[in-house]
Order: structure tokens, then sequence, then C-alpha cells
């Protein structure tokens, strides 16, 4: 509310706009770095390094600069890195972007030169009207190298199109393809010096295989955490050694262990399937899911069991023997054998230094331990803490 004087005639009003970030840079921050090479005993400065950020399906990528510098908006969460730059060796790491990160640093190693060998470097483009919209470069086509009918060299292009090699003088065949595109083939003399050449690509719209009907399902297997404390606990960390089997209705289509970063990918035909994925130490998880003709990606956490006690067994699968007779007979029975004189409690803790809570008490060693299964069935008892069953006289 103004109050207008009635001799003023003229009244400025200054609007200030509130600095806020873009929809899609909520939640993200600026993570900067650099990627560096060790050379006596100094580190300089790598440029046109290619830097990819993995997470779940999506991925962020940029380039050093001259000075081997990179700056990249990114949210909290664990990412899959890999950097690569031509003469050295690909880096392929992990790292956690956290809440207020440091700058990164990246290490690669230079491939060190052999004799009588000489560098081999294609750029792979794709052609069309490349005179009137400029050169457009081909990311990620296979290529494979020939010598008299022998794979010398293998890999596939860069972000920017750019494939090395190192090779001896003579006469080569650069076999070049990439799914949507003719493939293309470029007879190359090394002479006793370093080669560049350029091959390209004609875009084939017609282009047609089974492997392009199939879409890339994705499966992350995390362990599961019941109590995070930030964002990047939220999810999980990635568990690596998992049993990944998909099948569609009776019939296994496939099957995998997930990788260092808790994955395991496979192409699949549009449709349903089932999806089980099994680790020692951990309560086995089923999924049902719907594919269709896109890539997709989908997250299966698994609870782990830990569960001590004196003389007890350490098993997941927590059930009565087979037999009461022969107790050995069946499945692992956690603790000692059952005493009528005394009463069980049930306790877990989260941490060595954490009192013990008590969770029920049972008459039985049968009471007690389908009493700690259906807690954990419940989530009554974290899936991270530490069980224990003791006696007590009655």
């Amino acid at each position: 509310q103004v109050d207008i004087d009635p001799s003023v005639h003229e009244k400025y009003f200054i609007i200030r706009q509130l600095d806020r970030k873009p929809p899609s840079d909520i939640g993200r921050q600026l993570v900067q770095g650099n990627v560096v090479t060790e050379m006596a005993g100094r580190s300089m400065g790598v440029s046109s390094a290619e830097i990819s950020f993995t997470r779940l399906r999506n991925v962020e990528k940029t380039i050093t600069n001259r000075s081997g510098g990179f700056s990249i908006q990114l949210a909290t969460d664990t990412y899959r890195v890999q950097v690569r730059a031509n003469g050295f060796e690909s880096l392929d790491t992990q790292t956690v972007i956290g809440p207020s990160q440091s700058p990164l640093r990246f290490v690669l190693k230079r491939i060190e030169a052999k004799p009588n060998l000489f560098n081999l470097n294609l750029t792979v483009v794709e052609q069309g009207n490349a005179l009137i919209a400029g050169i457009r470069t081909v990311a990620n086509a296979k290529v494979l190298v020939e010598q008299d009918g022998k794979q010398v060299a293998s890999g596939a292009t860069s972000r920017i199109g750019q494939f090395s090699a190192q090779l001896k003088s003579g006469s080569y065949r650069a076999h070049v393809e990439k799914l949507g595109y003719a493939p293309a083939t470029s007879n190359i003399a090394v002479l006793n010096s370093d080669v560049s050449e350029q091959i390209a690509l004609k875009a084939n719209s017609d282009a047609t295989s089974d492997q392009s009907r199939k879409s890339k399902l994705s499966v992350r297997v995390l362990r599961r955490n019941s109590q995070p404390s930030n964002t990047i606990q939220r999810s999980g960390l990635p568990l690596a050694g998992a049993q990944v089997t998909i099948m569609s209705g009776a019939k296994q289509i496939g099957s995998g262990i997930s990788d260092p970063f808790g994955i395991f990918a496979i192409p699949l035909t549009p449709g349903s399937y089932t999806i089980k994925v099994e680790m020692q130490g951990f309560v086995p998880s089923t999924r049902l899911l719907s594919i269709n003709d896109r890539d997709s990606q989908v997250d299966v956490p698994l609870d782990s069991v830990v569960i001590t006690s004196p003389g007890a067994l350490l098993d997941s699968r927590l059930g009565p023997p087979s037999s009461s007779n022969n107790p050995s007979s069946g499945r692992p029975w956690l603790g000692v054998n059952p005493k009528t004189d005394v009463n069980y409690i049930v306790e877990y803790r989260l941490t060595p230094q954490t009192a013990w809570r008590v969770v029920t008490t049972k008459p039985s060693q049968r009471e007690a331990n389908l009493a700690i299964a259906l807690a954990i069935e419940r989530r009554q008892i974290p899936a991270i803490a530490e069980i224990r069953i003791r006696t007590e006289k009655k």
C-alpha cells in the first residue's frame, strides 16, 4: 500500500526478481574438479578429457578445459564415473557427491609409447549435409581394426567421435558400425608416423535388427538402509555379487551377477517378467515388472539379516528344523538346546555402543525364533540391527 502525494505526478517502483534456480537444478549443486596426470613428480592437467557421471539410467557428461579443470551440476547421490582421454588409460571408478562437495580429482595414467608403434587417430562423423550444418561426430560407434584378416585393435568412439590405437607400420582395414547407420570400411596405411583419418557413416532409417526391437533392463541391487541420515543413504548402497534371475512365466530368460555398482543389465523384448534377487546374508526379493520398448531401470533393495547369539548359527532363512528328533536335518536353527526352566528374551541394538532393547519375552526357544522372524518381516527390528536371545530363569 502506497500513499500518493497529490503534488507528485509520477511514482516509480523497483521490482527485484528472486534469484531462483530452474526447476531442473533444484536439489543440485555445482561440482568442480580436475583431471591430471603425473609426470616427473608433478601433476599436469589433462585437456579435452571426457567425464561421464552415471546415476540410475541418467548420464551427465562434461569435458575438461585446457588446464584439466571441469565443472558440472549434479544432485547428491552415488555416481559411477568414467574418464577417457586420448593417449591415456581409461578410468572407471565410483564417487559420492555430498551436500557440501569438495573438488574432485581424477588421475590418469599415460599410455607409454612403445618402440616402433605409431598412433592411429580416427574420427567418426555422420555423412550428410556436413558442409551446411557443420560436422557431426558419432559417439559410441564400434571400431574394429584388422591386418591380414586378424584383429589388432578394437573399441568404441568417445563422446566426440574419436578412437585411438597404437600400431606398427603397415596396411590396415578399419571397420566402423553403429545401430541406425550403414557400416563403413576404410583402408589405412601407417608409414612410420602418426596417422589421423576421418570415417563417415551414413544414417540408415531402414536399419532394423533383433537387438533394435529389444530394450535394456538394468536391475540395481541395493542394501536397504532403514534409518537414513542423509540423501546419500536414503537409496542404500550398491550390492555387488547378488544373483539376479529374470523369468517369463516358468521359463528363465537370463541370469547373472550384479557388478561393483550393483547393476545387472539384460536386453528384453516388451512383456511381463519376474525378477528374483538373492544374496547370502540377505532376504531374497521377488518383483513383477512390465517392459515396454524403452530402456528402463529398477532398484531392488535387500534387507540384511545379522543375528548373533552364543552357540547360534547364522542364517537368513529363519524356520524350524524339519524333524524335532533330528534338528540338524532341517534348516539352521538359532540358539542352543531349549530349556524348560528359563524364559527366552529377544533383544537388539543398532551399534555396539548402544544399549540392548527388549523386543519380547517367550517361554521357549522355538517361539523366540519365530518372534525374530516376524519382527524382521514387520520391520519392528531394523534390518541393520544386531539381534540376540538371552535366557533368564523363570
